[in-house]
């Protein structure tokens, strides 16, 4: 997990080192109801996506190979921070 400055934004990662999302996944991350899994609704990424457009966030995904990376994007409108 990290917190960091990114230009005009503020970034919130978590990353994980499990098998990775395939390709034909990706697309479908966020939608209702998708899973891959045999257990679960599929519910949990879409309330996630939901959430973070309500207040003009913005979540980005990476997953190769080993791992997955979901990196929220807070951007500076949204931010409350003190020098």
């Amino acid at each position: 997990m990290s917190v960091v400055r990114r230009g005009p934004a503020a970034t919130f990662a978590v990353h994980d080192e499990g098998a990775g999302i395939p390709d034909e996944a990706r697309d479908h991350l966020f939608d209702q109801f998708f899973t891959t899994r045999s257990h679960g609704t599929g519910i949990g990424l879409a309330v996630v996506k939901r959430i973070l457009d309500a207040h003009g966030w913005n979540i980005e995904v990476e997953s190769g190979g080993v791992g997955t990376t979901f990196t929220v994007v807070i951007p500076s409108t949204s931010l409350r921070l003190s020098s």
